[in-house]
């Protein structure tokens, strides 16, 4: 007997069949008017199928999850989106030969490239400053690598002078004016120092070789001093410090040691800064320094064997020349 969910109660359907009587149709029909239903006879379960059944004879069923009415909403009202395929990592098998090799290259120590391949391969982050004002930057570099050479105009005087004392010259004396053929050659320091200034450096030797010639502009690393050895452009072995042909003028990109971590297990001495300007002084190469800080932060034992220029925004050409002129 199953009722239909009506306020009538069981008791009010026996009192209804006691009152009026009769047969099973008709005790049916009662029924379903108060809400009922009465199964037939023959429709009631077997003794075999109320028996309980084994937990081994019922199979694993899904748990019931009562669906939330918002979710099938929220569910309708967004477009299908296929789901991501499994992402496998590269150590969910396990096999012991490959696992040491896997182990063996993990645990070594990975090629740390100097800080210019580290700079070129860094994204573009803020707007970057350069040191030198950007106006001022060409002139700036043409005084730099500016060297003298007899290739001006017929030195009228001078040439008049050799003449009177008959004397006859093979080629008349000139004129000394400031020339860039001679080109320039660039040391650069990759040291820790150096690292905050990584990006001055390359904009800086962007704009020499804009200003001297490609061809003309020799760049080489270093690490501490250029005494200790130097890489080239090409190539990243340590190779001995030559200096360049006779009156090549060299720039040195450096902070002359300033920077240096205390505790750094190699670090350049002064006489190793004065054993290249005497290097290069018998090779009659000029040498100026780019320092970028302050003055009163210069080591003192190299002030009078370099000529040192601020590496700032107040840094002019007139500066540069009034500084290789004292020197």
């Amino acid at each position: 007997m199953r009722q239909h969910g009506s306020d009538i109660f069981i008791g009010d359907l026996a009192r209804a069949v006691a009152a009026l009587g009769g047969d099973d149709l008709q005790t049916a029909a009662v029924a379903g008017l108060l809400g009922f239903r009465i199964e037939p006879p023959g429709s009631a379960p077997t003794p075999e199928e109320q028996r309980l059944l084994e937990p081994e004879e019922v199979g694993p069923q899904p748990p019931s999850v009562q669906a939330d009415p918002r979710e099938a909403r929220a569910e309708a009202s967004e477009p299908a989106v296929e789901s991501p395929a499994t992402e496998y990592l590269e150590y969910d098998v396990v096999e012991p030969e490959v696992e040491y090799v896997r182990a063996a290259k993990k645990t070594a120590p990975p090629a740390a490239p100097s800080w210019p391949a580290w700079e070129r391969a860094a994204p573009a982050g803020p707007r970057h400053l350069p040191l030198f004002l950007p106006q001022w930057t060409r002139g700036v570099l043409s005084e730099v690598a500016a060297t003298w050479r007899a290739a001006g105009a017929v030195d009228v005087p001078h040439a008049l002078e050799v003449l009177a004392r008959g004397t006859t010259p093979a080629e008349l004396p000139r004129i000394y004016t400031p020339t860039l053929a001679r080109g320039c050659r660039v040391l650069v320091d990759v040291g820790e120092g150096m690292a905050p200034f990584a990006r001055d450096c390359w904009q800086l030797i962007a704009a020499l070789r804009s200003v001297v010639g490609h061809e003309l502009v020799e760049v080489f690393y270093f690490k501490d001093c250029p005494v200790f050895g130097v890489e080239t452009e090409v190539d990243t072995r340590l190779v001995p410090f030559r200096s360049p042909p006779r009156a090549t003028p060299v720039l040195l990109l450096s902070d002359l040691g300033i920077a240096t971590p205390s505790f750094s297990l190699r670090r350049a001495a002064a006489r190793d800064w004065l054993q290249l300007a005497q290097e290069l002084y018998l090779a009659a190469c000029p040498l100026l320094a780019l320092v970028p800080y302050p003055r009163y932060r210069w080591p003192r034992g190299l002030v009078k064997a370099l000529t040192v220029i601020q590496w700032d925004r107040c840094t002019t050409a007139s500066s540069v020349r009034r500084a290789k002129e004292e020197y």
